[in-house]
């Protein structure tokens, strides 16, 4: 069967529009599973967990992609204007949306602790955020999970 037009093509697997709107779906119902989100949309979408991995991890690079191509001369515009207006303190990041809290997650497994540019190998490829900014927040994760 031929893939149709609006079809995403991965080397093991097709994902029809209708699949990844279940997709979605089940990846947000299941994101509070901690320890078992994986296991769940895989089932909801009768995947095997890698399957489920190697689909997110796509989707998640995608739009990363894609939000950079889009908004790259915009954050130069934006930096530009920050550093124009003196010595105005920098005021804190934006709340995290959703698919940026899941594409970080993903980013923290790929680029361990330890490893060279950790920082500035996730915000490379996290839209809108900076190398402190990701830093800030694992930190901030971090001392959340000590004190509950």
């Amino acid at each position: 069967m031929d893939p149709k037009e609006n079809d995403i093509v991965l080397p093991s697997m097709r994902v029809t529009q209708k699949k990844h709107i279940e997709f979605l779906q089940s990846l947000e119902k299941n994101s509070s599973a901690y320890g078992e989100e994986w296991k769940l949309i895989a089932d909801d979408l009768d995947w095997t967990v890698d399957e489920a991995k190697t689909y997110a991890y796509y989707y998640f690079h995608t739009l990363a992609q894609q939000s950079n191509n889009k908004s790259h001369e915009e954050n130069v515009s934006q930096k530009s204007n920050k550093k124009n207006q003196g010595s105005v303190e920098e005021t804190e990041s934006q709340e995290w949306d959703y698919d940026e809290c899941i594409l970080f997650d993903h980013l923290l497994l790929k680029f361990p602790r330890g490893s060279d540019e950790r920082w500035i190998n996730i915000a490379s490829m996290m839209p809108h955020r900076s190398d402190k900014e990701c830093k800030d927040r694992f930190m901030k994760t971090q001392q959340q999970s000590t004190n509950t």
